[in-house]
């Protein structure tokens, strides 16, 4: 995903069903994921602000970088 600084990954679990949910807060503001993307071994939703990963796999790693432009 193109944006200029990915902030710290953060790894959610679902307390009542066990899923997994990994968000990637994103700057600068506005830099989202619309429409939301299907791939074999994950799902984006469409997002206002960042980026919000639902993986369909157990081992499925989440990097985030920043990079100046």
């Amino acid at each position: 995903m193109d944006g200029t600084e990915g902030g710290a990954v953060l790894t959610l679990v679902d307390p009542e069903v066990g899923d997994t949910v990994t968000v990637v807060p994103m700057m600068p503001v506005g830099t989202s994921v619309t429409p939301a993307r299907t791939y074999p071994d994950l799902d984006l939703p469409a997002t206002v602000r960042g980026i919000v990963v639902l993986p369909k796999v157990d081992k499925l790693n989440v990097l985030s970088s920043r990079r100046r432009r």
